[in-house]
Parts: structure tokens; sequence; C-alpha cells
């Protein structure tokens, strides 16, 4: 009875405690698989998230805008990222390159997503192809959108 009465008196805060715990358990489940799609420069994205809500791979194609030539890259997730209830930001490089810019995802169901990506301006050097590139103004990277839809397990 004591053990009861002093549920009771926690009540509220503990179903409140009970339900964030669980969507916490079931959000990345709901979310895990593959999934895939296009930005707004018509060039693929790509994740996959599993069934612990961390992020396996996550690759997306950037055309890069540099004074004396265009490079269409593929950039790679470079470090552990999780989702967080219904989103995740992921830091993304290309190999050839002196710099990151990150990747926004919301989740807004459990087969659809849309995003964003951010732009770059700062100091850099890349290697495109055969390709070589450095300075230290201008916009590299426009920032961006993009869609994606859950493709499989």
């Amino acid at each position: 009875r004591r053990q009861i009465a002093q549920m009771s008196a926690r009540g509220v805060a503990d179903v409140d405690q009970a339900i964030k715990e669980l969507k916490a358990a079931y959000l990345p489940n709901m979310y895990a698989g593959v999934w895939a799609g296009t930005t707004g420069q018509s060039l693929p994205v790509y994740f996959r998230i599993n069934s612990a809500g961390e992020i396996d791979s996550l690759t997306i194609r950037i055309r890069m805008s540099l004074p004396t030539f265009t490079c269409t890259a593929t950039f790679v997730k470079d470090s552990s990222v999780t989702v967080r209830g219904n989103s995740f930001v992921a830091r993304v490089m290309f190999a050839g390159a002196s710099f990151v810019t990150r990747v926004r995802v919301t989740l807004s169901s459990e087969s659809s997503s849309q995003g964003s990506y951010d732009g770059y301006g700062g100091s850099f050097s890349l290697i495109c192809g055969s390709s070589w590139s450095m300075g230290t103004a201008g916009s590299i990277i426009s920032p961006g959108t993009w869609v994606a839809t859950k493709t499989g397990q």
C-alpha cells in the first residue's frame, strides 16, 4: 500500500516520464530503414537508419561552383549520428576537400522525410577529378534542400 501511495503521489510525473521513455525507444525503430531521394539540384541523397536509431550511412551529391570549374561530389557522413525525436543533423565531407558541411534531416512520417544542407563559403582547397582549386572567398556550396522516402528495411 505504501508503494501504491508513493506512486500515486508521483503519478503524473511518472506517466509523463514513461511516455518520454517509450517514445525515445519507439521512434528510432519507426524510422529504421533505407531512405533515398533527390536534392533541389536533382542529385541523389541516401541514408540508412538502424533499429537503434543510429545513422549507419549517409551520402549526398552536391554541385559546387568554383572560380574555374564546377564539381559534383559525393559527401559522406563523417561522425556518429543518432535520431533525436524525429530529426538529426549530420556532418558530411567530400574526400577531396578541406572543409565540411551539414545535412539537416526531419523525418516527417514513417516513410517521408525532407531536409537541407548548409552552404560553405570559407577558405578551401579541393581536388575534383583532374581539377584542383584553392581559395579564401566566395560561396563554393549554395545552401540546398532535398526530399526522401523510405524505400526498404
